[in-house]
């Protein structure tokens, strides 16, 4: 940038700090450097802009890579800021990812997910218009805090909306459906910021679950049932199976919580909706996105890995099919005696609460 008095012209030495043209002159140049050390070198390195990283097997190529990199950017003239430099190290923190390699995790600062979470709170606690710059600054924190934590961006589908929708000008009204989005992100985030570079290796329970008009039933591995007729107030109601089935998710995920903690769940299902609307959140049901985002929820908050699993609704006959339909006697209790003589124990009702997933 520059600027000329009749004869006599001013130029700045580096491009303006904060300029479109700036970020891209300095990720040309960066990703240039990157190319030359992998072309000429072999050594691999990330940038984002003017932040480099890399990584490697043993500690002695990593200070190898490391020193390539800084001979390479004095070399061709580029300042390096010596305080901003970390030597090779197992805990690096990057973009605002900590990344620890003992461990094989990534998580974002905690008191950056903190502030975020106070700004979200400050929405619940007062809802106001919010501008399409701060609409737009909210979302840009919540994509950065929810990076270690990919099931959260299920609750940030109705906000993402509010802001297409919105006019180019003025103030946006969040809808009630998108303050429900940030109440149920603002519990997850208190409890999801950890993402497992590798797939830990972890023990491995099947839970079958199924629902009928009138009643639902859920198996864990061979171990423990339930079978659960709907209270009559509950099915003058009249929900839709879709829904039924998606409320004996979250029933067997509260019921069995504790005991699923730091497990692997392989949650067989053989309501299609249900299934995709809890694994991608890929539903318009309002009560199949609550089950969704309680589901995401309690998984979070007891470090369970779930892994759902369509199933045909033959597979489950003998087992969650049979419970969930006890009630209307013969063949379906004869099938439950059968699973009971494996060693099944089946759970008393007064251990399952029954009720849907609370609201704003």
């Amino acid at each position: 940038m520059g600027f000329g008095v009749g004869e006599d012209a001013w130029m700045d030495q580096c491009v303006q700090f904060g300029s479109r043209n700036g970020a891209l002159c300095c990720s040309l140049v960066t990703s240039s450097v990157c190319h030359f050390l992998h072309t000429y070198l072999g050594t691999e390195v990330l940038v984002f802009l003017d932040d480099f990283a890399g990584s490697e097997t043993t500690e002695l190529e990593a200070w190898d890579t490391y020193m390539s990199l800084l001979k390479t950017l004095l070399s061709l003239g580029l300042e390096v800021a010596p305080d901003k430099c970390v030597p090779p190290t197992q805990s690096l923190t990057w973009i605002g990812v900590t990344y620890d390699t003992n461990a094989l995790t990534m998580r974002i600062d905690p008191i950056k997910v903190e502030q975020t979470l106070a700004e979200v709170e400050e929405i619940l606690t007062t809802p106001r218009a919010l501008s399409k710059v701060e609409l737009a600054s909210l979302i840009g924190k919540l994509f950065h805090s929810i990076k270690c934590a990919k099931p959260a961006r299920a609750f940030l589908n109705t906000l993402l909306e509010d802001a297409r929708t919105a006019e180019r000008l003025g103030q946006v009204i969040l809808s009630p459906e998108t303050l429900t989005d940030l109440f149920w992100l603002r519990n997850f985030l208190a409890n999801a910021n950890l993402h497992h570079l590798l797939r830990p290796a972890r023990p491995v329970i099947t839970l079958q679950v199924d629902a009928c008009p009138s009643g639902i039933g859920a198996l864990l591995g061979s171990a423990e049932a339930y079978s659960l007729q709907f209270p009559e107030w509950f099915r003058e109601l009249n929900f839709h199976i879709n829904c039924l089935e998606g409320l004996n998710i979250v029933l067997a995920l509260r019921v069995w919580a504790k005991q699923l903690a730091h497990h692997t769940i392989v949650l067989q299902t053989d309501n299609t909706t249900a299934f995709y609307a809890i694994r991608d959140f890929r539903t318009r049901d309002r009560l199949l996105r609550d089950t969704a985002r309680e589901t995401a929820l309690i998984c979070a908050s007891f470090d369970i890995d779930l892994q759902l699993e369509h199933v045909p609704g033959v597979t489950l006959t003998e087992t969650a099919d049979c419970l969930s339909r006890a009630h209307l006697g013969s063949p379906h209790q004869d099938r439950v005696a059968q699973l009971l003589n494996t060693g099944v124990t089946l759970l008393p009702t007064n251990r399952i609460s029954f009720s849907p997933p609370p609201r704003y």
